[in-house]
């Protein structure tokens, strides 16, 4: 059964010797449970272009819990999140693509009658150089 919910990403981006750089969304977007997967997905503009959407799709895999993030749109990537697992993808741009890899250090997954909440902690190496700390949170409140 699909349900209408209110997203709300909340994000801070440690990097060395910068100040932390936190970014929140608010966004409608969709719930629903397929095939022993949690799914949800909802759209975001990006900041400095926003006729620009981004389609983002969230599975959520359980025992052992695992997070694959999809973006879909003028910026794309697919990334996996499972805790204690470095996971090697590409981010592509208009302008070329990025190696990608994120060691997830945290994942935390919970759903109840009200919402779904998912946190993940992660470092990111681009092109094979560290790049940041990233600590996410999504939740979902079901309307």
């Amino acid at each position: 059964m699909k349900k209408e919910v209110i997203v709300h990403v909340k994000g801070v981006i440690t990097q060395k010797e910068m100040e932390d750089d936190a970014i929140e969304i608010y966004s409608v977007g969709n719930y629903f449970f397929k095939d022993g997967s949690h799914y949800l997905l909802y759209e975001e503009s990006l900041a400095d272009e926003e006729d620009t959407q981004i389609k983002n799709t969230i599975k959520i895999n359980q025992d052992p819990t695992q997070i694959i993030m999809t973006k879909k749109g003028k910026y794309s990537s697919r990334m996996i999140f499972t805790e204690g697992h470095t996971d090697h993808s590409v981010y592509q741009t208009p302008f070329g693509g990025m190696s990608l890899n994120a060691t997830t250090s945290k994942v935390d997954f919970s759903l109840t009658d009200e919402f779904i909440r998912i946190e993940m902690d992660y470092d990111l190496q681009i092109n094979y150089a560290d790049s940041s700390r990233n600590k996410i949170l999504i939740e979902g409140k079901f309307l």
